[in-house]
């Protein structure tokens, strides 16, 4: 799958999980469905921050887009531990699950209007599809090791910079 389907079918699947979790009700249910929801977020950002921005970046003509998505994911990081901290209380969460709802849908937007549009034009379909099979393979290596989590809080400052240099 080329690195594009594979972010989309993540965005897909991401979007399915909140309206799923903007349903239920507190309790193990919620808990389970927003740690379902955190690691597919993590992984994706992980998937993003590691392979795909620096990828494209180094060959795109405009690095801003990256470099605002690196920071719009380390926004969503924080807020995924405020949305973790009200889990319980059902007001509170449904508000807060839905500004991450907002966070997300304007991050998606931005990647398809300037990022996946600069993939497509420094990147042919083959060269897409050899990044989206290095990003398949970083997928197996997290889920087999659980390391998404410690892996993303670990240095994004450091990613963005080691990105920008490269």
């Amino acid at each position: 799958m080329n690195a594009i389907e594979l972010l989309e079918k993540q965005h897909h699947a991401m979007h399915e999980l909140l309206n799923s979790l903007k349903e239920s009700p507190a309790g193990g249910e919620r808990s389970e469905k927003f740690k379902k929801l955190q690691q597919a977020l993590l992984v994706h950002m992980l998937l993003e921050e590691e392979i795909f921005y620096p990828t494209v970046m180094n060959h795109a003509p405009e690095a801003e887009p990256f470099v605002e998505g690196y920071e719009e994911n380390a926004a969503t990081r924080a807020f995924l531990g405020r949305c973790a901290r009200v889990l319980e209380h059902d007001g509170f969460f449904q508000l807060r699950i839905g500004t991450l709802e907002e966070m997300l849908s304007h991050h998606v937007a931005r990647e398809r209007k300037s990022m996946f549009f600069s993939a497509c034009e420094v990147f042919d379909s083959t060269e897409l599809e050899v990044i989206g099979q290095t990003m398949e393979s970083l997928i197996e290596q997290l889920v087999f090791a659980s390391i998404a989590n410690v892996k993303l809080d670990l240095a994004s400052t450091a990613r963005v910079l080691r990105a920008q240099r490269a």
